[in-house]
């Protein structure tokens, strides 16, 4: 007897082909057979009217940064995710070194346990030990570059002497020996802003010696966007390692459009025999701390310095002459970026969450620009925020393009606000892009969050449905699945998710996750 059968879905076998009409049965962890009218099992799900498809990949996710304090990842189940590619823009939990444990921690201080809870993250093989239990979905994971580079030189900005150099390359080859599938660049966040093209070639070249691959939040998607896609291109051809862009956009409306040529250059690129594809999340507002609004060289000096600079008129003075200069206004003048984006979470002042920055300083009787300050101030720098920066023609022409995989970018944050991206990027893809809009086909929906990001990372049991692979899968009514979380209700709930079964045992009834967790860590290899 077959432990689970699904009896009559419309199959979408992760290929991008026309779906089939057939009952699918798992046996074990496995699905153990293909076919119509197969013998019964001890569980048995009707499909009829239902599409059945692998389970989806979430290819931009920072579960690894609250698996220690949520390891369910019950909003990604919710949406069909059955795994997810963690370690994403230069951000990872491990490797620690206690001569610089507090700049370890500040890297990923948002969602830093206690001390002495990160122990074990001295090391990335005892931070992946630590992390392979009681998983809801399954995951993969990536050494973050700034962390690395945190544990050998703190939050200096500046070029790696030799010493140092090798120390990097060491701890980014003892991850990959440990499992991890690649390694990731955040090019915005300090202190891996302060690494240039060199550095990131060679720790790339460690990666490929592994099989690995690289991912990168570039060092800019705005008014740089084309020369930073130039450069990842170069890194991905100099060192031979796959490349991932990550979160692909075209922030501010004087680079609308410009999408248009940074996908040319992919193709280019992928005609040449470079390897580079991207990642999106489906909306038009992203989402990360209000502090990537202070120019990177002011990181260095510490938080406690920064804090004491915004609370003295002259340094606020001098921060926003240099945010005016920046941004091509007046240093009395609201920068269109500040005057766009929303207020997160804020400890200091959740009144402000989800309130415009401007609405709020309205109420205040100050202006957004100094709000910001004084939010920063008050949450020692870690204000989240949501930009609301791109235009739709730009989303939809990275989604149309063959390489591009869907991405949450997006994090549970214990009941705090936080982007509806964390909890509806998957329903929204199919729902409002694949079927009401048309962007791509449903069978070619599928495939980009299934059988392509599966084999970007190299997850060889996973994206597809086939006889022998991993029974990770999602069943949804392909007619009224869609997200219906917004900036308001980041939770609510999606609609037409009908059940997620991972390791071949459901894990979602409905809408809904059941309390059972089955997933489990992947180690590249």
């Amino acid at each position: 007897m077959l432990d689970l059968l699904v009896k009559g879905a419309l199959i979408y076998d992760g290929t991008g082909s026309p779906p089939f009409r057939a009952d699918v049965g798992v046996k074990d962890t496995r699905i153990a057979a293909i076919g119509k009218r197969i013998p019964d099992a001890y569980t048995a799900i009707n499909g009829s009217g239902l599409a059945l498809a692998p389970g989806f990949v979430d290819s931009h996710s920072h579960a690894d940064l609250v698996l220690h304090s949520a390891p369910v990842s019950y909003y990604k189940l919710e949406q069909g995710v059955t795994t997810e590619i963690a370690g994403s823009c230069g951000i990872s939990p491990a490797p620690l070194s206690r001569e610089r444990f507090a700049d370890g921690l500040r890297v990923c201080s948002q969602f830093a346990a206690p001390p002495h809870e990160w122990e074990s993250r001295l090391t990335f093989a005892g931070y992946m030990d630590e992390m392979d239990k009681n998983l809801g979905c399954n995951a993969a994971l990536q050494i973050g570059h700034s962390e690395a580079r945190a544990a050998v030189c703190g939050y200096a900005n500046r070029e790696l002497d030799a010493s140092e150099m090798d120390a990097l390359l060491g701890l980014t080859r003892e991850a990959m020996q440990a499992g991890a599938i690649g390694v990731s660049f955040g090019l915005i966040y300090p202190p891996g802003s302060y690494a240039n093209e060199a550095e990131l070639t060679e720790v790339c070249r460690v990666a490929a010696r592994y099989g690995g691959v690289f991912t990168i939040h570039m060092r800019s998607e705005g008014n740089f966007l084309v020369e930073s896609v130039e450069s990842v291109i170069r890194m991905a051809r100099d060192s031979g390692c796959r490349a991932v862009i990550s979160h692909h956009k075209a922030g501010g409306k004087a680079n609308f459009g410009k999408t248009a040529r940074t996908l040319e250059l992919i193709d280019e690129a992928n005609a040449s025999g470079v390897e580079v594809y991207h990642d999106q999340y489906p909306y038009t507002a992203s989402a990360t701390g209000l502090n990537t609004i202070i120019p990177d060289e002011y990181h260095a000096m510490g938080v406690d310095q920064l804090v004491d600079m915004l609370g003295k008129p002259d340094g606020r003075a001098r921060m926003r002459a240099i945010l005016a200069k920046d941004r091509g206004v007046s240093p009395d003048a609201v920068p269109d970026s500040l005057a766009s984006t929303m207020v997160g979470w804020s400890e200091s002042r959740p009144d402000c969450s989800g309130k415009m920055l401007s609405e709020a300083a309205a109420e205040m009787g100050t202006d957004a620009c100094e709000l910001a300050f004084d939010l920063l101030r008050g949450d020692r720098m870690e204000t989240s925020a949501i930009f609301f920066s791109m235009c739709e023609d730009d989303v939809e022409r990275v989604m149309a393009h063959p390489r591009m995989m869907v991405g949450t970018d997006g994090l549970y944050m214990n009941g705090q606000r936080c982007h509806p991206r964390a909890y509806g990027s998957f329903p929204r893809f199919l729902g409002r892009y694949c079927r009401d809009r048309g962007i791509v086909t449903l069978a070619e929906g599928i495939r980009k969050i299934t059988s392509m990001p599966a084999a970007v990372y190299n997850l060889q049991s996973k994206g597809l449905i086939r006889e022998g692979m991993d029974a990770d899968l999602t069943l949804f009514d392909p007619e009224t699945i869609v997200d219906r979380a917004d900036y308001n209700d980041f939770k609510a709930k999606n609609d037409g998710l009908s059940a997620v079964i991972v390791a071949g045992r459901v894990v979602v009834d409905g809408n809904e996750w059941n309390g059972k967790r089955f997933g489990r860590l992947i180690r590249r290899g």
